[in-house]
């Protein structure tokens, strides 16, 4: 089960890529000369995408490394893949609320 601070920890995941991925690597963004660069020099698409391309892909990424990083100490495996999943559902409510939020 996971701590109320992992599930903050997680959360805060969550936002960071989806900001990420869906606003600062967007064209004429801070960050979209950056996008725009890995796609000239990387043109596998399994590879684009956890980079800038997929804000689920890059939530689980920095939900697997940031899980290590913080819990190396106490470290649970089934914790750990609650943490990934719960960064990626964020993620499924974050752009279904912008879904709604657009209609």
């Amino acid at each position: 089960m996971l701590s109320l601070e992992q599930i903050f920890l997680s959360f805060q995941i969550a936002v960071l890529a989806w900001v990420y991925t869906e606003i600062l690597t967007e064209p004429k963004e801070v960050l979209g000369w950056w996008c725009k660069w890995l796609h000239k020099v990387i043109k596998n698409e399994f590879l684009l995408k956890p980079l800038c391309d997929c804000p689920y892909c890059v939530a689980g990424q920095l939900s697997l490394w940031g899980y290590l990083y913080f819990n190396w100490d106490t470290y649970n495996f089934v914790s750990h893949l609650l943490f990934i999943g719960m960064g990626i559902f964020i993620i499924v409510l974050l752009k279904t609320t912008k879904r709604i939020i657009n209609e």
